[in-house]
Formats: structure tokens, sequence, C-alpha cells
């Protein structure tokens, strides 16, 4: 967002209005429901993006709950996520804010994704209540400048996904207020009851990864030939659900992510998951000590013993021997990670924020007539 276009978001501001006035007809909209809550979204260019994937679930979860949502974007070539997410996530109402008028007023709620760091700043002088989305911890050393702070820009709140990324933020911007809103996963991600195929998916963003897995895999285990390998990459988000139910095992290669969108949905399908250890060790991924990975997956340290766990887990699956704590294990995802869950979680952490913005409203109006009060004493 350019400075030019900033100063072209227009706020509701009624001149012959006093500031008490103004700031009780928007204590009033909070109230009764009058207000807005803004996402920032990136356009991925019609690429499926577990992150941008759940900015939608929430807002369209909002929208369910009865508040009025809006989409905010840049492009003036906007694809959106129809083509990936489906129909009603792309119906959600867009602008763009560098030709559309958007009226933001205080008891708007304005919600930025971490890498939006440049719309962190611009965005210092709206009125509204500002929230970082922080889905990507490592997001905020590749985008924020050094030297800038959420801080610097006036942002004081933070929702995460994980307590895991609520520790590192606290570690490195211990005066932010964090809540948390888990993520879900779609509902056509379950266990089929019809035959697997001898397929591994690999799910990875890298297609250097997936060569390191497929090319030496046939060229060390020859006699798998017939073994066929599924790249998931770029297919529509229920074409991919197929694709995850239908395959034996799936390689989960992602070694930045902070959650794990994949292994999960794999897991809910009752898919083998071989994973890299990713860099930060997501919260689902350690038993109920904290420290103990669990037994729903297949944990590799390195990626040139991928094949060779590939090839144990084949030959287990054509056995029919696939270890008992492993499919238990896995079976306890079923009733986790589900909509309903987030939908409470997205419910509550906003509830508590428009009851945050209420009372800072109202300590406002108590000091503009404080002021007044003086103002009249002084006479």
């Amino acid at each position: 967002m350019t400075k030019n276009k900033e100063n072209e978001i227009k706020t509701e501001q009624e001149v012959k209005l006093t500031p008490i006035e103004r700031l009780t007809i928007e204590l009033e909209k909070l109230d009764n429901n009058q207000f807005k809550i803004l996402f920032y979204v990136l356009d991925s260019k019609g690429n499926p993006n577990g992150s941008l994937a759940n900015i939608y679930v929430m807002a369209f979860m909002l929208q369910e709950l009865g508040y009025e949502v809006l989409m905010l974007h840049s492009d003036t070539d906007f694809q959106g996520v129809g083509e990936w997410m489906g129909e009603k996530y792309a119906k959600l109402p867009h602008a763009n804010i560098e030709k559309d008028k958007i009226s933001i007023n205080v008891s708007d709620i304005l919600v930025i994704p971490e890498l939006f760091s440049n719309v962190q700043s611009q965005t210092s002088k709206l009125p509204c209540k500002r929230i970082v989305l922080c889905q990507q911890y490592s997001y905020l050393y590749e985008f924020l400048p050094i030297g800038s702070e959420f801080g610097k820009y006036g942002i004081l709140d933070v929702i995460t996904t994980s307590k895991g990324q609520e520790a590192l933020l606290k570690d490195v911007f211990p005066y932010v207020k964090t809540k948390i809103i888990q993520p879900s996963i779609a509902p056509y991600f379950y266990k089929g009851i019809g035959e697997k195929e001898l397929v591994v998916a690999i799910a990875s963003k890298d297609q250097s990864f997936i060569n390191r897995v497929i090319k030496p895999f046939y060229l060390k285990y020859p006699l798998y030939k017939f073994l066929t390998f599924k790249d998931l990459r770029s297919l529509p988000q229920e074409t991919y659900a197929e694709e995850v139910r239908n395959s034996a095992a799936l390689v989960w290669i992602d070694t930045d992510t902070n959650f794990g969108y994949s292994a999960i949905e794999a897991i809910k399908s009752g898919t083998i998951v071989i994973a890299k250890m990713p860099e930060i060790i997501p919260d689902w991924a350690l038993e109920e000590d904290g420290e103990t990975l669990t037994n729903a997956v297949i944990w590799v340290d390195k990626m040139n013993d991928i094949p060779r766990v590939i090839a144990s887990v084949v030959q287990g699956w054509m056995n029919d021997n696939v270890p008992e704590i492993l499919t238990e294990s896995m079976a306890t995802f079923k009733d986790k990670f589900t909509r309903e869950q987030q939908k409470e979680q997205v419910k509550t952490v906003f509830n508590e924020y428009i009851e945050d913005r209420k009372k800072e409203i109202r300590e406002t109006i108590i000091l503009f007539e404080k002021d007044l009060e003086n103002k009249e004493q002084n006479k």
C-alpha cells in the first residue's frame, strides 16, 4: 500500500460532532455489531497456500457468526482462492485498497499477516484496532526491517497458531499480548473405507526436495520400480484430499513450517506420514510431556534417509505389517483440529478483542469528559 493510497482510505468523521459524540457512535457500533473485521490478504495467483486458506476460513467463520468481514488486497489482477478453496470463500467481500474507497473507523478491526510489515507501518495512523496474525514465525525475520518491531508500528496484539510460536514471539516481543487460534483441517480429509493404492504422495513446496526423494529411491531400490510417486502441488483442495486419502503413504518435507497442514491432513486420512523433521516442532507433533515426538508420524532427521524409510514402509504395507503403535496414534487425530473447534476459538478470541475495544473507547470518553470538566472549572 503506497503512502498516497493510505491517505485515500477514508474515515467516517462528522465534523459537527464532538470527539465524545463520535466515540459514543463508535461504541454503539460495537454494541450493535455494526463494525467491520478486515483481513489484509496476499493473492497467491491460484496456488494453494495453507496460511492463506486459514485466513479465509477464519473470515468465513466470523461471517457465519454474524460479523461483517472484508478482505483487503492491492492486486490489480486479483485471482482469489475460488479455484482451489471453493466458491463460498471466493464470495467473501473483497476490496482493492489501491482503487476502492474504504471506510475504516475506530470500531473496526484490521488483521494483518506477519509478512506484511509494510502494511503494519503504513496503517499506523488508521483509527481502527490493528492485530498481527503470525502463522509463520520465520517470516518475521524475512520481512520485518532491521530495527523495526510491532510496537514501533503501534501494534500490541498478535494472534498466533500454537503455544510454541507464542513462546517464540514473547521471547522477541515481550510486550505483545498474544492469543491462540489453532487452525483446523477441512472435513473432506477423512479415512476412506476402500482399499488404498500403492502410491507415495509427496507434499513439498521445493522441487529439489522432491527430486532428492524420488531419484535416489529408484536408483537404490530398483525392485520397487512399480511404486508410483505423486507430486501434490497446485491441486485444488478437494482433489488433493482425494489423492492423500487414496495413497498408502505421504512424504512431508517443509522445514520452515510452524504448523504442518499436510501431515495432519494425511494422518486424518489414514495415510502413513514420513516426515523430515522441521526446524520448529509443531505443538501437535509432541506428546503431552512436550518433549516426546508423536508416534503418529515416522520421523526422519536427514533427507538422505527418506528413500530407505519409504522402502521399509512399502514393504510393511505390502505385507500388512504396519506397526500397531503407528495406527493407534494416528487414530487419536480423528477428532482433533475440527472446524467446530476452530470456530469456537475464533468466536472467543474476537469477542475478547471487541470487549477490549469497548473498554478502550469508554476509557477515552472518560478522559475527554474529565478534560472538559477541568476546562469548565478553569474558566
